[in-house]
């Protein structure tokens, strides 16, 4: 069984992998085990597939992955990033203050706005690579996020929480579910691309929509009803096709669990301050979970003995409520060793059926 065979059978109902499917989330540590400068990955995607492919040798992961940023989508409105050669792009002064500023704009061209070209280029030279045997992971940034970096994000929430305590006028409501709409169908379309070239998983991370970010009444209100639009556009578009839908959200997100099953998602990334059993209570099979090795505390700070108890303890929980596949809470940290990595995966692939 390849590992993109393997990943599949971990995420489709009825699957029957023989061993665990490990897919931490090695998106810019590969360039710092590929010894390639941040600045230079994030921007080439020839380079990104490159860091993915030599890790993958000498990690053996079942899944690769493209993301490695935050703000290539954005870029394609007008957010202007600083560039650094050792360190992720940050963000400059938002373009816009005011909703209503957006409503002239279009959805930009995944081919050829922002730095979206950059991922999909990596995708590319990943699939063609790897054929059918390992699994890919694409990218792409959620309509919630992407809203709060173009207003920015303090901006942002505050008009936010002005609609929802009546303090705005009808008009702010409006243009604030307009703004929605287009980050939905811009993510909408950035994803699709992806789907078409051949990525396995359909990646949409909204970190922001967290509950370390927002109560879930506001969640309930502003961002799941996005969240659905996108899975359920995307499972129309791929049908039967073996391509699967992602959601990651950093943070404890318990009370919204069940939302997040019902927009219809088929993986639910989780993060290391949610506890795996709880989780699987709540899933009960309806969706694929993968998690969530504390990426600082146990794979960067710990021995490899330690994440190969925290790993075997992951796993136990995780099948018990069905489908899953073992990874990190959130991005593996620069600085960790590849040997922690490596107990990991031979955590991973060392259950069998």
């Amino acid at each position: 069984m390849t590992s993109r065979h393997l990943t599949i059978e971990s995420l489709k109902q009825g699957g029957r992998p023989d061993r665990v499917a490990a897919g931490p989330f090695t998106g810019y540590f590969a360039a710092e085990h590929a010894g390639i400068p941040l600045g230079d990955y994030v921007t080439n995607g020839r380079l990104i597939a490159e860091g993915q492919l030599r890790l993958q040798e000498d990690l053996g992961q079942d899944i690769l992955i493209t993301a490695a940023d935050t703000y290539y989508i954005a870029e394609a409105f007008g957010l202007k990033v600083d560039m650094h050669q050792n360190a992720l792009p940050t963000a400059k002064a938002p373009p816009f203050n005011d909703p209503g500023e957006m409503r002239h704009l279009g959805v930009p061209d995944p081919f050829a706005d922002g730095r979206m070209p950059v991922y999909l280029e990596a995708l590319e030279c990943l699939r063609a690579a790897v054929g059918d045997d390992l699994a890919i992971r694409g990218t792409g940034t959620g309509p919630f996020s992407l809203a709060a970096y173009l207003l920015g994000i303090d901006n942002f929430m505050l008009r936010l929480m002005d609609i929802e305590s009546s303090e705005s006028s009808d008009d702010d409501a409006r243009n604030m579910r307009d703004l929605l709409g287009l980050m939905t169908e811009t993510t909408l379309r950035f994803v699709e691309a992806q789907a078409d070239m051949g990525a396995d998983i359909l990646y949409v991370g909204d970190s922001l929509a967290s509950l370390n970010m927002i109560s879930p009444r506001l969640y309930r209100a502003w961002v799941q009803p996005y969240h659905r639009e996108i899975f359920t556009a995307l499972k129309e578009k791929t049908g039967k096709k073996a391509q699967y839908t992602m959601i990651h959200m950093c943070g404890s997100n318990m009370e919204i669990l069940e939302d997040m099953v019902q927009t219809g998602v088929d993986l639910i990334e989780i993060d290391s301050a949610m506890d795996l059993a709880e989780v699987s209570a709540v899933v009960r099979g309806r969706a694929a979970v993968i998690g969530n090795i504390d990426p600082v505390h146990v794979l960067k700070e710990g021995r490899p003995e330690e994440v190969t108890r925290a790993c075997w303890d992951a796993v136990g929980k995780g099948l018990a409520g069905g489908r899953f596949i073992l990874g990190s809470g959130c991005f593996v940290c620069p600085g960790t060793a590849l040997e922690n990595l490596r107990a990991m995966v031979d955590c991973a692939h060392g259950w069998t059926r």
